[in-house]
């Protein structure tokens, strides 16, 4: 169960009357009754002594029949229960009553032993009766027996109850009275906490416009006026994080300069309704600050001032690079020219430069039509607007810049590539031609050929096959360049596939390697680009005899149907690849060694083609390698079936 404030602070305030008057109460109860305890045995020691006199003399002279008589004279008092005299061994002389019944008794009981045995009155309660006793002496000082007499406590008790009673009832009356202050004083806190709270709830709901009224000078009062400021400050900044973000929306909705400048004047007057506003920017070849756009002016006019640079309040606001508030810019010194301003009736002026970077872009201004004062709050929403705008203009002049660039780079891009169509398209033919007539010659259609001839012939192949092979890359890096690489898919048998590679393969025969072909007969068909998967398996079969002088070239292939996907692995024993290499080596052009005294020719266009098409038929190709060791490539396409 929860229980509101009002019933814990009545509880409260109810415990710590109860605990305070409580405690006052029992306190006074329990040092009344000592209080009282403590009267009563101090009177009835003195009683007892009293006695002890009287009965002085006939102890002495063992008169039983005058110590009866004093005895029973002495209880007379109400308060006296009993009287007991007996001499030195605790024997009972007389008790006071006419029958003298416990005359020779001795007395046993454990007040009574510890009275023979005490120098001075002693004593003790004893459940309603308090004893006091002691030795009785004669005038030499003599002890000559003992006195003890037991008083009762019954008119103590009554006292006591009396006085409890009436403590008890005052402890109820301040009980009822602190009661009362506390629902008293919970309602007059309650209320106005219940009140703060509801306008929390509203405030935190987005009830901006709440407001609590307490007429009150406490801290509650104080708390109120400060959630009252709270939700002003949480409107206002709500209402500038709105403008703010349909201003930025609005001007970032575009990435033309004119639009961009046209939308945020038109929004800034929306939200702002000053009389007139600007921007002008700086021309970077120049350094003029020039007029770009403005608002509630007439543009012709105004655009005509930029013939008189550095004299109006934005060449001020330029060269200070900070917000300018001038309260008149018809009087103001600084401005040389104040014709335009008298003609538009423009008085107060601010403005903010465009900051981006350190980089002053321009000056943005707002002018009013009567002398006021910017407010603080007005100055940073400004210049917040400020930076929006400038980031903004920064944009759109920097999408203006490569829009304008990306109209030369695409003529440049468009004879790049008719350029090296038409190159390797004429270096192919006539390097077609020298290496028919090659054949020709090698086959002894001109004539016999002697060794030399024939091993010079073979070199002649070689570099011929070489340079075909670099313009057929290049021819076809061109395709992918301009998009024009068409995936062609159709069933492949990959079992049949791999057979007819691994039978048109032909090792080099200055090459010492073992190649292994690992794949099993059950490879599944494969709707892809047959031709694309053979230049890719090629290109990488090449690469890999090309940098391994001895060892071993292993092709893999594998189905893994879980994953719906074939993967071929082309793995050697040769030089390797840096790992700092790694990342690049798909890069077009990219060569791990690419000094004039390398090893190996090609213009690095082979990996570069195998990624791309990979990526055509929708698959993936991975390497790892370790320099010295050898390098691994792995493509995974995938597999339907």
């Amino acid at each position: 169960m929860r229980f509101s404030i009002r019933l814990k602070l009545i509880a409260f305030t109810f415990c710590v009357v109860l605990l305070v008057g409580g405690g006052i109460s029992l306190y006074g109860i329990y040092q009344g009754r000592q209080f009282i305890f403590t009267a009563f045995e101090k009177e009835a020691r003195k009683v007892t002594a009293l006695i002890s006199e009287s009965v002085m003399d006939e102890l002495y002279f063992l008169d039983i029949r005058g110590l009866r008589r004093r005895l029973g004279s002495a209880r007379v008092n109400p308060d006296i229960s009993y009287t007991y005299v007996t001499d030195l061994d605790g024997l009972v002389l007389s008790d006071g009553s006419g029958g003298n019944p416990l005359r020779d008794e001795k007395l046993t009981d454990a007040f009574s032993r510890a009275m023979l045995h005490a120098e001075d009155w002693i004593s003790r309660i004893e459940g309603e009766t308090l004893k006091v006793g002691g030795p009785v002496y004669a005038p030499d000082s003599t002890r000559i027996g003992y006195l003890q007499v037991g008083f009762s406590l019954a008119l103590v008790s009554q006292t006591f109850r009396s006085t409890t009673q009436t403590s008890l009832s005052i402890t109820l009356i301040c009980l009822g009275i602190g009661g009362l202050l506390a629902v008293i004083l919970s309602t007059s806190f309650t209320r106005p906490i219940l009140a703060l709270v509801e306008a929390s709830k509203e405030i935190g709901a987005g009830k901006l416009h709440t407001s609590i009224s307490l007429n009150r000078s406490d801290e509650l009062g104080m708390l109120a006026d400060s959630i009252n400021r709270m939700a002003a400050n949480l409107r206002r900044n709500l209402e500038t994080l709105t403008a703010l973000r349909e201003i930025d929306q609005a001007i970032l909705s575009t990435l033309e300069l004119h639009s961009v400048l046209d939308v945020l004047l038109e929004k800034i007057d929306l939200f702002l309704p000053y009389s007139a506003a600007t921007v002008r920017l700086v021309n970077k070849e120049n350094g003029i600050l020039e007029p770009a756009a403005c608002r509630n002016l007439n543009a012709e006019e105004w655009k005509a001032e930029r013939w008189r640079a550095g004299r109006g309040p934005a060449s001020v606001t330029l060269d200070s690079r900070a917000p300018l508030f001038i309260r008149n810019v018809q009087t103001d010194p600084r401005i040389k020219d104040q014709d335009f301003p008298r003609k538009y009736g423009l008085v107060s002026y601010l403005g903010i430069p465009l900051v981006v970077q350190d980089e002053v872009l321009g000056v943005i201004s707002f002018y009013t039509k009567e002398e006021r004062e910017f407010s603080s709050e007005e100055v940073e929403f400004l210049v917040t607007l400020a930076g929006q705008a400038a980031l903004a203009i920064h944009h759109a002049q920097i999408y203006e810049e490569m829009r304008e660039l990306a109209s030369e780079l695409s003529v440049a891009n468009k004879m790049k590539s008719e350029f090296l169509s038409v190159i390797s398209h004429e270096f192919r033919t006539p390097l077609t031609v020298i290496m028919g007539f090659t054949e020709t010659i090698q086959s002894g259609g001109l004539g016999e050929i002697n060794p030399a001839q024939e091993k010079a012939l073979q070199r002649i192949m070689s570099h011929s096959s070489d340079l075909l092979a670099m313009i057929s890359s290049v021819m076809e890096a061109t395709k992918i360049e301009a998009g024009a690489a068409k995936v062609e898919r159709h069933e492949v048998s990959l079992k049949m596939f791999l057979d007819h590679l691994k039978s048109a393969f032909d090792l080099p025969r200055d090459k010492g390697l073992n190649v292994i072909w690992d794949y099993p007969p059950n490879l599944p068909l494969l709707k892809t680009d047959g031709g694309k998967l053979r230049h890719i398996l090629q290109n990488l079969i090449h690469n890999a005899v090309k940098f391994t002088e001895k060892g071993r070239v292993t092709i893999l292939a594998r189905h893994f149907p879980e994953a719906r996907a074939v993967e071929f692995k082309i793995s050697d024993t040769g030089i390797g690849i840096p790992q700092s290499e790694l990342p690049f080596i798909f890069d077009m052009f990219r060569q791990v060694d690419s000094s004039e005294s390398r090893d190996h020719g090609g213009v690095g266009l082979g990996l570069y083609i195998v990624k791309k098409f990979t990526e055509l038929l929708g698959g993936r190709v991975e390497v790892e390698s370790e320099p010295a060791k050898g390098t691994t490539f792995t493509l995974t396409l995938p597999c339907e079936s």
